[in-house]
């Protein structure tokens, strides 16, 4: 794996990206990818933004952006339970085994399941 560098960490970017004429200050990331993602994500990059620099900086805050706008979906439900436990106690409600024959009862299941997968392999 490699490192792929976002940015230059708490300076102004002067790269050809849009925020950069309104002077926006830029953050930097540093992430580790496999090789053969981060092959794949400079060659789209690349073919989309141009060979120059600054080319990586655009697709990555452009897949960052999408990547934050389905999270922020999710996050938007979680935030909106108050209370898990009581969200989980309410859909169990109508059960009426205690929760030691329900755990009993998900070891079955689970063993099952697991000597079902090991004869079709």
């Amino acid at each position: 794996m490699h490192a792929l560098r976002i940015g230059i960490r708490g300076k102004r970017y002067k790269g050809p990206c849009f925020l950069s004429n309104l002077g926006t200050k830029m953050g930097g990331i540093k992430v580790y990818i496999p090789d053969d993602l981060e092959r794949k994500f400079r060659e789209a990059a690349m073919k989309l933004y141009g060979y120059g620099k600054g080319s990586l900086s655009i697709a990555s805050e452009k897949a960052f952006t999408a990547w934050l706008s389905q999270v922020s979906q999710v996050l938007d439900i979680a935030e909106t339970i108050e209370d898990p436990v009581e969200a989980i106690y309410g859909m169990l409600s109508d059960v009426k085994k205690t929760e030691v024959e329900l755990q009993h009862e998900a070891r079955k299941i689970r063993a099952r399941r697991t000597l079902e997968y090991r004869d079709a392999t």
